[in-house]
């Protein structure tokens, strides 16, 4: 009799509105990172039209056609386990601040779920919640909330082409789970920006934004832009602009500090040779831009003497996070 039928997933899987990625690893033996290397990094364009991302409405127009296109990319295994890594879209991703919460682990998701229909229209019955509490005063949640009609859609299509989701989750807070170790180290070695940090992922069509003091998120946001402005670098960089003078504004205690220590800005989705905030705007606001690359996460340093996949799309990191993450 087997009692733990499913392995640990080696392949991690990200959809967009656009893009298929895949990755593949081989474990090593510990628990650790230490020794994971890297077989496969792909990604696969779609059909137009295909997927249309909302977190309201169902995401994939043809469900048999997105299960062939996940079957083409799985090549000639016939089945696998999978981390699946969905777009922040079609999904919300709230702050939520409480006077109190219940001691309890049921009330206080039925407290979430409340709140999510509440602020966010989206029904109790019909949603899939995951949440972390930060001990602040008061309370605060990071929470995610994705319709199941919605992520059921995804998890359908990867059965019919031969996948078993194992894990399902965010690209975001995945990316940012990913790059906690370079974050981290970078706030240890003197650039700490009087302990406040940023944090941007750039996707096909939006960027999601975090602002952090003292590891506790205090402002998030997650902006659509239109007609291709996440390749547009003057769109973006006025988006980007844009929010953090809004953060400023509207979190005036976020600016305390020493002035002539600047606040790290990891971005993470973009190469490195772009400019997501202009340098002088930059220098004004006192924030170091810190590009997050293949480069930078423990696969790609720790494979043992393995030769790396040439091509490794920065598409592709989503998929790693959520397979590190399984």
């Amino acid at each position: 009799m087997t009692v733990f039928p499913f392995r640990r997933p080696s392949i991690g899987l990200s959809i967009g509105a656009r893009t298929l990625s895949l990755v593949e690893i081989r474990r090593g033996w510990g628990p650790s990172r230490e020794g994971i290397g890297l077989r496969r990094c792909s990604e696969r364009a779609l059909p137009d039209g295909l997927i249309r991302l909302s977190a309201a409405e169902p995401n994939v127009s043809d469900l048999p056609a997105l299960a062939r296109e996940l079957r083409a990319m799985l090549g000639s295994e016939p089945s696998a386990a999978v981390a699946l890594t969905l777009p922040d879209l079609c999904t919300r991703v709230a702050l939520l601040d409480f006077e109190a919460l219940p001691p309890k682990t049921a009330d206080r998701d039925r407290l979430l779920r409340w709140r999510f229909q509440k602020d966010f229209n989206m029904p109790a019955a019909d949603l899939r919640l995951s949440y972390q509490v930060f001990r602040t005063t008061p309370p605060r949640v990071l929470a995610v909330g994705v319709r199941n009609t919605i992520v059921g859609q995804y998890e359908r299509a990867c059965e019919e082409a031969g996948l078993l989701p194992i894990t399902v989750g965010v690209t975001s807070p995945r990316l940012f789970d990913l790059c906690r170790p370079v974050m981290q180290a970078t706030m240890t070695s003197g650039a700490s920006g009087a302990g406040e940090l940023f944090f941007l992922h750039v996707a096909e069509d939006s960027f999601s934004f975090f602002a952090l003091r003292n590891g506790c998120p205090v402002f998030l946001r997650t902006k659509l832009l239109h007609n291709g402005g996440g390749s547009d670098p003057a769109t973006l960089a006025g988006e980007v602009l844009a929010t953090l003078q809004f953060y400023g504004d509207s979190y005036p205690l976020a600016q305390a500090g020493l002035p002539d220590v600047c606040r790290p800005f990891f971005v993470v989705g973009v190469p490195s040779t772009r400019e997501v905030l202009d340098p002088g705007r930059a220098e004004s606001m006192r924030i170091k831009v810190i590009p997050i690359g293949w480069d930078h996460v423990p696969v790609a340093r720790n494979g043992r003497g393995q030769t790396l996949p040439d091509a490794r799309p920065l598409s592709g990191l989503p998929a790693l996070a959520g397979v590190l993450e399984a």
